[in-house]
C-alpha cells in the first residue's frame, strides 16, 4: 500500500493488486464486510469482469488503468451525483498533464479524444458510500481490445505513442487532481463548472437523452453546479436531465 500522507493525495490511500473481478466490486465487498475505510483507492493490473453504465462489461486487459475509489458521501444527495463530473476533471487533467493530449468531457462520464471514447466514469451508492470507478484505454492498443471497439475507442498508447503513462502513474496524477477537486466541490457546494466547461464537449450540439422510456432530442445548453444537463427542445423548452445515457445526434 502507498499511503497518502505528506502527499498530494490528501487523504487517499492507494492500494495496488494484480488480477480482479472487479476492483468497485471489491470495495463493495469490503463495506459488506465491515472493512470500508474512506479514502481508498483500489488499482488492479487487469478485472475479468470489468462493468460499465447500465452492466455493459468494460473491456480490462492489463496496461489499462483499472481503479475505483471508495468514499464516505458527506455532501447532500442532490449533490452526490455531481461527484461523478469532478472525477471527469480529475481525469481530463490527469491526461491532458501526463501526454499532452486535449481529452473532451461527454456528460456524464466518458472521455473522449477524436470522438473516440478513451474512459468511462462508473459512479455507485449505497447508504453513506460511494464508489467510483474510472477505466481508461492506456497503454494498450486498439489491437489488443475487442474488435466491436475498433470504430468506437481509443487508447492512449494509439493517441500519444511512447508518450502514454503507466497505469500507476495515471492513478498517482488522477488521484492529485481528484484530491484538489473534491475539495473545491465540498467547499463551494457544487460542482466548478467553469472548470467542467474546459474539457466539455456537448453544449451547442443536437443531443439526445431519454426522461423514462421517452426520447428527448434538442440542444445541449449548460451544466449546472448540481451537475445537471439542460437540454432546449425544438419548442424552446428547457429540460433538466440528471442521469442517463447521452447520444449526439447529427444536425
Amino acid at each position: 500500500m502507498i499511503a497518502g500522507r505528506g502527499n498530494p493525495w490528501g487523504r487517499f490511500t492507494l492500494e495496488s493488486t494484480g488480477v480482479l473481478d472487479s476492483t468497485s466490486d471489491e470495495l463493495w465487498r469490503r463495506v459488506g464486510r465491515g472493512e470500508a475505510r474512506d479514502g481508498l483507492a483500489l488499482l488492479a493490473e487487469a478485472q475479468t469482469a470489468g462493468r460499465g453504465r447500465l452492466g455493459r462489461t468494460w473491456a480490462s486487459p492489463r496496461g489499462n488503468l483499472h481503479l475505483s475509489l471508495l468514499r464516505r458521501v458527506t455532501e447532500p444527495p442532490e449533490l452526490a451525483a455531481a461527484i461523478t463530473l469532478v472525477a471527469g476533471v480529475a481525469l481530463a487533467r490527469a491526461v491532458s498533464a501526463s501526454t499532452g493530449l486535449r481529452p473532451g468531457l461527454k456528460w456524464p462520464n466518458d472521455l473522449v479524444v477524436r470522438g473516440r471514447k478513451l474512459a468511462g466514469i462508473l459512479t455507485e451508492g449505497a447508504g453513506p458510500w460511494q464508489v467510483i470507478g474510472v477505466g481508461l484505454n492506456a497503454t494498450t492498443t486498439l489491437t489488443e481490445l475487442p474488435r466491436e471497439l475498433h470504430d468506437l475507442a481509443t487508447t492512449l498508447r494509439d493517441e500519444a505513442g511512447e508518450a502514454a503513462p503507466e497505469p500507476a502513474v495515471l492513478a498517482g496524477a488522477f488521484l492529485a487532481e481528484f484530491a484538489a477537486g473534491e475539495a473545491l466541490f465540498l467547499a463551494r457546494g457544487g460542482l466548478d463548472v467553469e472548470a467542467f466547461e474546459t474539457f466539455w464537449i456537448d453544449r451547442g450540439r443536437p443531443v439526445r437523452s431519454w426522461q423514462g422510456t421517452e426520447p428527448l432530442d434538442g440542444v445541449a445548453t449548460e451544466v449546472t453546479p448540481l451537475g445537471v444537463l439542460r437540454v432546449r427542445d425544438a419548442a424552446g423548452r428547457l429540460h433538466d436531465i440528471r442521469s442517463g445515457e447521452l447520444l449526439h445526434r447529427l444536425p
